[in-house]
């Protein structure tokens, strides 16, 4: 994928009011950045298709007029163009669609780090990787930042042609089913804010699965969570804590085993996480809205092997697995 002026628009593009055309769409994004430009007025065609189709799909360079160049447009008045051009051209219930699409567009965007690094730093204020940590994007300032990005940078557009067809709406969709996130849009600001779910959820279930796995101990000495205290919790909390009785062997040596499945993949899990993150700062390990493949499939494979160890304490007779579908 790249980051371009063609597939930035085209984003846009699918999460406009229906009302809005393609020329007008390009005219109000360009005229941002070059009030005089002639892709503003320009409606000529070139087989069968308009400036403003050949620029989305990248079959054309975005050029300058005359004498314009990034310091006519100081990126204060930019953004301050797309919050009254091109923000209201954008349905409200898109917002988000639109954010992780973009968002989406950088982080698969290899050349963005190996080759104009410091220009997306200049224009974005921060480095790729710092900003696919954020969780709150004011909406005006971040497109108006792409914008300059897009056409002020040596980016070329035509670099987006063999990427573009792939931005559809049923693609940018499916970019927020699989994000991490639930958005939420602050009209006031304009700014959308994303809480990360997955940490939270990930959480439950491994809550859940160290309950069970009391159930499958040998050592009864062990069967408590609350060791440090010297207690036992399922004396102190009868009513809450109430541990499954798996008397079966065959199921407690079944859910044994996929216990150590899910050590191995919770550990791989955790390398992956930590490889999309900045560890030279010390900081702590963050969720990305954005996850990666690998990250998204590890993510599944605990799932998986959740659920499959929950009905096997559930439903132990109506189980059967000699083997793990699940690879080291």
């Amino acid at each position: 994928m790249r980051l371009c002026f063609g597939t930035f628009v085209k984003t846009l593009y699918h999460c406009r009011i229906k009302k809005v055309s393609q020329p007008e769409l390009v005219a109000a994004v360009v005229e941002c950045v070059d009030p005089i430009s002639r892709y503003v007025t320009d409606s000529d065609t070139q087989n069968g298709k308009s400036t403003a189709n050949h620029l989305i799909f990248c079959d054309y360079e975005f050029v300058f007029s005359d004498g314009a160049s990034e310091s006519s447009f100081p990126s204060e008045i930019v953004i301050e163009n797309t919050k009254s051009g091109v923000l209201p051209l954008i349905r409200e219930d898109m917002y988000a669609k639109m954010l992780l699409a973009l968002l989406d567009i950088i982080r698969k965007d290899v050349t963005i780090d190996s080759e104009h690094k410091e220009d997306f730093k200049k224009f974005f204020g921060v480095s790729k990787g710092d900003l696919l940590q954020k969780t709150s994007f004011n909406l005006p300032t971040f497109l108006g930042e792409m914008l300059l990005y897009t056409t002020c940078c040596n980016i070329g557009n035509m670099a987006g042609k063999p990427f573009v067809k792939e931005i559809t709406i049923k693609h940018i969709e499916n970019i927020e089913k699989n994000s991490w996130g639930e958005s939420k849009y602050i009209s006031k600001t304009q700014t959308v804010e994303f809480i990360l779910t997955e940490e939270r959820r990930l959480k439950e279930e491994i809550d859940a699965l160290s309950e069970l796995r009391l159930s499958v101990m040998d050592s009864s000495e062990n069967r408590t969570g609350l060791e440090w205290l010297g207690i036992n919790q399922f004396e102190l909390f009868p009513s809450m804590c109430k541990p499954v009785e798996l008397r079966d062997p065959k199921t407690r040596k079944e859910i044994s085993a996929k216990f150590l499945q899910y050590i191995k993949i919770i550990n791989k899990f955790m390398t992956a996480l930590a490889s999309g993150n900045d560890l030279d700062r010390n900081e702590q390990l963050k969720y990305p809205i954005l996850p990666s493949e690998e990250l998204k499939v590890l993510r599944q494979q605990l799932n998986n092997l959740y659920n499959e160890i929950c009905s096997l304490a559930m439903f132990p007779n109506l189980f059967v697995s000699d083997k793990s579908d699940i690879e080291d």
